[in-house]
């Protein structure tokens, strides 16, 4: 008995002995990470970060867009600028009163709504579906959907939209379907066109809104003969057995009904792919302004454009200079499949009080368009901006950040002119979210824009916006949906050209045309901030035939067979490998640098360069194998989050400067702003500008700064976890949930329980040791208090950020706004399963 005392003695005396040294050896562990990363600092920074982010949503419970922008005064650089259409409260309105309310009765809407089974235009094929309260509810199950029951008569031609509110459950795809004929069948493709609708399947109503006015009169409706009408349509849940479905209406809006309400107003209208901002007006009205002409040379600018074709509008501008009265310009357009722009010096009524008169005459049915109506002197001081981005493309790809190919010649000698940032961080993994963010200098969780559904809020600044306002010209030209209208970016813009297919997604389709060239000639006179957004090398990664030839020499065939998939791989492209996808993604980027060249050389022919501070970035890396991964999905590695940043501009910043502290995209709108001498105090914005960095000013600020991305794509905004990345000195600390190497594998296979209660969703790289992040440290990987502590501050932030994002939208429309053409890209991208 005693020996068996002895031995639970023993026994327990072991147990304690290694519970102590488990515990020293886990404190000592803690201690010396502290010590490596300096936890004092990274725990300030933390503070810091959170205290300034619940500033910011404090801010913006008063934040007014209109108020900040008037507050920023007028820019230094700039002259006399002003803009009719946003100076509309200004004018004074006439018309002919016979006519005004002539145009609302042409507007025909047709809605089918459900108030009672007696009179359902359209509905459930099976008959076991109820109306309750105008909601009609009904269940699928693989083959019930809704379908006219009476013959209609929807004009194609005068459709812009179409609205739907629904409520589903596991339908995550909607398909519009439509045919002239009555019976017509849903599966018959001879008969009948469809669209898909992306739809939230949460079980609360959503309204979509689908832009289909191109849609309705091209390539989707070739089965309709020319003047023939919709006579029967359908309303199909996609890819789903079974799901309980509720529908409160169905709405086909005229294109004319947004100009119902006023019969002038603020707009953007699109014409042969170009978006524009303009002053609306209705047949025989006028716009009249009161405003002193300013003393230097001015130049009245304004596009002209109509809604619809066949029917001519004569755009009149009068002026009238005390009791003389002159018509400054006439013109009668009949093309609406084209913007018509003009230019009138109006030096003549130099330091004169003149009231300026826009006016149109045209049948009671077409709408007028006055874009961009500005009137401007030279500027004060010469100032372009220029944001090129190429589209997933890696910095450690780029010949000038070291990479054993001469990918980019041109780059290379670009760079020596300016300032490399060697380490430049996106603040997501995928376009949407990070160009909204680098536009508005917030970050995701700020903005909002986290999935394919969300837009920006037109509540919130962008650079584009605040540009325009200072007096800068603005152009976005892109080729990618996700960095365009589509996602709420026009907010700015005065112009907008959007490249429609995907066969226009290589860098000569913008770079070549007229269209970029042509908008640089007209507005070289102004300063200007431009934003071109280039698709490659985004997958498939397929340069022209005739480019890939230069590079084959270096290029060795064979190599790890992977397989097929057509977001990466060119539809040519039989059997892939690593190498060859590799060799194909750094023939697309020297393809790139070979136009990028010459539009530095058509910015010198415009005598432009000088002055031009021209920033060149991507808006996310890719990963290219590393890690079993490929595309620029989550997890968060260097790869998939380190861009390019060169700024060059010879008037101000250093020649041939490589900088190392870590930035990130979202400081790019804050030194632009700098560098224009634009006031920041009363804006919402989380970067911080550059100059201090380039002037060496505070660089202890900047040798321990946070550079911080998130893992927002696919997660919801009521999920209390937060992941993104955290860049601190040489540290990369990643926490996410998407993690594929050996450790997740094995312990979520064994627990995933356990994973979350060790906080293993959490590792640490060495940059300076381990740039391909290879080799996680773990000894932070056993390190649950710094994991803990991380996985905190992430959650915290997140919070914090989304109550700005909350303030910011509370009681705005919430209705989903989609756009075919723009799926059908993003599906060919492989951002639309």
């Amino acid at each position: 008995m005693f020996k068996s005392i002895f031995s639970i003695r023993s026994f327990l005396k072991f147990i304690f002995l290694f519970l102590l040294l488990f515990l020293v050896i886990f404190i000592t562990n803690s201690i010396l990470n502290a010590f490596k990363i300096n936890f004092f600092t990274f725990n300030k920074n933390m503070n810091r970060i959170i205290n300034h982010s619940e500033q910011l949503s404090k801010k913006a419970q008063n934040f007014d867009e209109k108020v900040a922008l008037t507050k920023l005064g007028a820019n230094t650089l700039n002259g006399f600028y002003y803009r009719f259409d946003e100076n509309l409260i200004d004018a004074r309105h006439s018309s002919k009163k016979q006519r005004q309310s002539v145009f609302g009765k042409k507007i025909k809407n047709i809605c089918f709504e459900f108030n009672s089974k007696d009179d359902l235009i359209i509905k459930p094929v099976q008959k076991d579906f109820i109306i309750k309260d105008g909601i009609l509810k009904y269940k699928h199950n693989g083959s019930n959907f809704l379908q006219s029951s009476k013959k209609l008569n929807i004009d194609k031609y005068s459709i812009g939209e179409v609205e739907i509110k629904i409520k589903v459950k596991n339908t995550k795809e909607l398909i519009l379907a439509w045919s002239a004929h009555l019976d017509a069948k849903i599966d018959n493709s001879l008969q009948t066109a469809y669209l898909s609708i992306l739809t939230i399947p949460d079980n609360n109503f959503h309204t979509y809104r689908v832009n289909v006015k191109h849609v309705f009169n091209k390539g989707f409706l070739e089965l309709l003969k020319p003047g023939e009408p919709i006579r029967n349509v359908f309303l199909y849940p996609l890819s789903v057995s079974y799901d309980e479905i509720e529908i409160d209406y169905l709405r086909f809006i005229s294109k004319k009904e947004k100009y119902t309400q006023k019969p002038f107003g603020v707009t953007y209208e699109t014409i042969n792919h170009e978006m524009r901002k303009a002053l609306y007006m209705r047949a025989s009205h006028n716009l009249k302004y009161v405003l002193n002409i300013p003393s230097e040379k001015s130049v009245l600018r304004f596009g002209m454009g109509i809604l619809e074709k066949d029917s001519h509008v004569i755009f009149s501008i009068m002026i009238k200079d005390g009791n003389d009265m002159k018509v400054l310009f006439s013109n009668k357009i009949s093309n609406s499949n084209k913007w018509h722009d003009a230019a009138i010096d109006l030096s003549q009524y130099a330091n004169k009080k003149v009231e300026i008169s826009f006016s149109c005459k045209c049948s009671e049915t077409n709408i007028a368009f006055w874009s961009n109506p500005v009137l401007y002197t030279p500027p004060k001081e010469r100032l372009n901006v220029v944001i090129v981005l190429e589209d997933a493309l890696r910095a450690d790809r780029m010949s000038c950040y070291g990479y054993n190919q001469k990918t980019t010649p041109a780059k290379d000698k670009f760079a020596k002119k300016g300032i490399t940032f060697l380490n430049a961080f996106s603040q997501e993994t995928y376009t949407r979210a990070s160009c909204v963010s680098f536009m508005t200098s917030l970050y995701p969780s700020a903005t909002g824009v986290w999935n394919a559904s969300e837009r920006l809020d037109d509540k919130y600044l962008t650079l584009a916006e605040i540009m325009r306002s200072q007096g800068f010209s603005t152009a976005l030209f892109t080729q990618n949906y996700n960095a365009s209208s589509y996602v709420g970016l026009h907010q700015g813009f005065s112009t907008l050209f959007e490249h429609k297919t995907v066969a226009d997604h290589r860098a000569d389709a913008l770079y070549k045309g007229r269209t970029l060239y042509g908008w640089l000639k007209n507005n070289c006179d102004r300063n200007f901030f431009l934003y071109l957004h280039i698709l490659d090398p985004h997958g498939p990664y397929d340069p022209p035939e005739e480019f890939i030839a230069d590079f084959k020499k270096s290029f060795k065939s064979g190599g790890k067979r992977v397989k097929k998939d057509f977001m990466l791989d060119a539809p040519w492209i039989e059997a892939p490998t690593c190498e060859s996808r590799n060799f194909l993604y750094d023939a697309e980027i020297r393809y790139n640098d070979l136009y990028f060249n010459s539009f530095l050389n058509a910015l010198e022919k415009y005598k432009l360069l000088e002055n031009t501070l021209i920033i060149f970035i991507a808006d996310h890396g890719e990963h290219l194998g590393e890690h079993s991964l490929w595309d620029h999905k989550a997890p968060g590695y260097r790869q998939v989050l380190q861009v390019p940043m060169i700024l060059v501009y010879p008037e101000i910043l250093p020649m041939n400067k490589r900088i190392e502290q870590p930035v990130q995209l979202l400081d790019i709108m804050p030194t632009i702003l700098d560098i224009a001498n634009i006031r920041k105090n009363d804006l919402l914005i989380q970067g911080d500008s550059l100059l201090p960095l380039i002037r060496k000013e505070n660089i202890d600020f900047w040798n321990n700064r946070f550079c911080i991305s998130e893992e927002v794509r696919y997660k919801s905004k009521d999920d209390k976890t937060a992941y993104g990345s955290i860049f601190y000195r040489n540290w990369h600390i990643l926490n996410s949930d998407k993690l594929n190497d050996t450790i997740s594998y094995k312990v979520k296979n064994l627990s995933l329980s356990l994973y979350e209660t060790l906080q293993l969703e959490t590792r640490v790289f060495d940059l300076s040791k381990d740039k391909d992040e290879y080799f996680d440290l773990l000894n932070f990987l056993s390190d649950i208090i710094f994991n803990m502590k991380t996985q905190s501050f992430l959650k915290k932030y997140k919070k914090s950020n989304l109550a700005t994002w909350r303030t910011l939208t509370k009681n705005t429309d919430q209705t989903i706004k989609y756009d075919p053409a723009a799926l059908e890209q993003l599906r060919s991208l492989g951002y639309i399963k």
